[in-house]
This record gives structure tokens, sequence and C-alpha cells, in this order.
């Protein structure tokens, strides 16, 4: 028997390093941006630290309207990193 460290380290040793992919957004579930990205510029436009956002539990918002389906004008196609 080997030790978790060793165990460890022969998994590292073979794991094929992942592969980057492009998707649609629905279609990326389970893999992370292979890229950064950045806003074009900020928002909002002005100096604002009122409040910088807002927190909600999903709990409280699923069957609602709001959080069951995708709203906005987000960009639909990514380069993500596929786990497999």
């Amino acid at each position: 028997m080997i030790s978790i460290s060793e165990a460890v380290a022969v998994i590292k040793e073979n794991i094929p390093p992942p592969a980057v992919i492009d998707c649609p957004l629905d279609q990326a579930v389970g893999c992370r941006l292979a890229e950064d990205i950045r806003a074009p510029e900020p928002s909002p436009r002005y100096t604002n630290s009122a409040m910088d956002g807002y927190g909600a539990r999903w709990e409280d918002l699923a069957g609602r309207g709001g959080a069951d389906r995708h709203r906005g004008d987000a960009p639909r196609r990514r380069r993500y990193r596929h786990p497999g």
C-alpha cells in the first residue's frame, strides 16, 4: 500500500492537462473559464459606494420567475476549460 501523498503524486503525474473548448454557455456546466473576462467599462460609470450589490438565497428566489431563466444581454458563448 502507498501513502496518500504518493498516491496524489501518481495521480498528478498521469492526469492530462485540461482541454480548452468553445461551447455555448448552457453546455458549460462543470467547466471553468479558460481566460479572464474584462468589462469594457466600469459599472456604474461613476463613483458609488452606497451599495456594491445585494445578496439573496436561491431558495428564496426559485419558483418566483426571476431565477428560473436567463435574462440580460450576457454573451452566450465563452471559452471554457473542460475538466475531462
